[in-house]
């Protein structure tokens, strides 16, 4: 319980510091088929653990994957600074995800979203990034096919 109330309190600090706005425009792969494009969107909360080079937040995402399914959910963010305009950035992101088709199906509705980018600033409040992420139920379901994307993606502080 405590732990959950924790959560419940970082998320609500979390919205009130709104940081990043983050749009992504890319493709991906399922199972059998290639080429579909993919859009998504991610909301960054303003880091609650800062140390050195390393930062901490959440972030809540959505991926629209073509006419093959759709991902929300909320997760974990981790960014290391390489220098003052470099940056790379990881998160994992579980969540819910309803699939539209049988080409689209990823073996239930829970799924784990992992994303891996490379982030250049630009201005103080905008920066673009180039990014790979991998969906899948992480062997939770019986079926695991899982999908592949790559996105360029268009940061915008708020």
């Amino acid at each position: 319980m405590k732990s959950l109330i924790t959560l419940i309190a970082l998320l609500w600090a979390g919205a009130l510091q709104a940081q990043t706005l983050v749009y992504g425009l890319g493709g991906s792969s399922f199972e059998f088929t290639g080429g579909i494009p993919t859009a998504s969107i991610e909301y960054q909360f303003a880091p609650f653990r800062e140390g050195g080079r390393l930062e901490m937040g959440l972030t809540a995402s959505a991926t629209l994957y073509g006419d093959h399914g759709l991902h929300v959910g909320v997760g974990l963010l981790n960014r290391f600074h390489l220098n003052e305009d470099w940056s790379i950035e990881s998160t994992v992101t579980p969540g819910l995800y309803q699939d539209f088709n049988t080409e689209g199906d990823l073996g239930g509705p829970f799924e784990i979203k992992s994303e891996l980018g490379i982030v250049r600033k630009v201005t103080e409040t905008t920066k673009w990034s180039v990014s790979v992420s991998h969906i899948s139920n992480a062997s939770t379901r019986d079926r695991n096919p899982g999908a592949n994307a790559v996105h360029i993606r268009w940061h915008k502080g708020l």
